[in-house]
């Protein structure tokens, strides 16, 4: 599964999707749940990212149904970014928040990403003192707190738009200088919650810094690589 993941973050959409057909028919030949729980997985991400909204809902109660199957205590972990995304787009404020209480909850979340997570979602709902309060939590001390794993990118994404929503300038700036280098990149967590092109994050950051020239470069970068992905969203 690390190859059709890997795509995902290079943009190589093509390529993922050949080599999800091909898991998919190892797994119908195997027959385990969690084969069909892993592609089940990344079609939600798939769907979700390319705005087939309609699919990634039904995916996602199907990898409920799956990962329940194949024993996966972390499932909350798995569903829930892309199951917020997908509540956010259609839902009230409460039931955000009565979302975000909810998978929290289940899936034990906390520490530093979990923070970036829920100031990400406080932001979804205009909620400036949670948001702030989130980011406190996770970067209180430095963005060295968050774990450098295969979650790195995706955390300090949501926290590129958090601060960009707080107008925190000195935050901005520290993470335009770390996020540069990763410009051309997809935004990926480990889960296959798809955040966009890193361009677009680095585009915002630029805007609040007052560098227009190198913010429109960004923007516009990041719409090319999307229209090539077929990613509307």
């Amino acid at each position: 599964t690390a190859p059709i993941s890997l795509r995902f973050v290079v943009g190589d959409m093509r390529g993922a999707d050949r080599d999800i057909e091909i898991l998919d028919a190892l797994a119908q030949e195997l027959r385990l749940p969690a084969h069909s729980y892993t592609v089940a997985r990344f079609r939600m991400c798939r769907a979700a990212g390319s705005g087939q909204l309609p699919e990634a809902r039904e995916l996602l109660q199907q990898v409920m149904r799956l990962g329940r199957e194949a024993g996966d205590g972390g499932i909350a972990w798995v569903v829930g970014p892309i199951g917020l995304f997908l509540l956010s787009l259609d839902a009230t404020p409460e039931s955000i928040r009565h979302g975000l209480g909810a998978i929290t909850s289940q899936a034990h979340m906390e520490g530093p990403t979990a923070d970036a997570f829920a100031a990400h979602f406080c932001m979804t709902v205009d909620d400036r003192a949670g948001c702030a309060a989130r980011l406190e939590n996770a970067v209180g001390h430095g963005f060295e707190r968050i774990p450098r794993n295969e979650d790195w990118l995706w955390s300090l994404g949501l926290l590129g738009d958090v601060c960009v929503y707080l107008r925190d300038k000195p935050r901005c700036t520290q993470l335009y200088t770390l996020l540069k280098p990763y410009e051309h990149l997809n935004v990926v967590s480990r889960t296959c919650s798809y955040r966009g092109f890193m361009g677009s994050v680095l585009g915002r950051l630029a805007m609040v810094l007052g560098d227009l020239e190198a913010a429109r470069a960004h923007l516009e970068y990041a719409i090319e690589f999307n229209r090539k992905l077929g990613a509307p969203l």
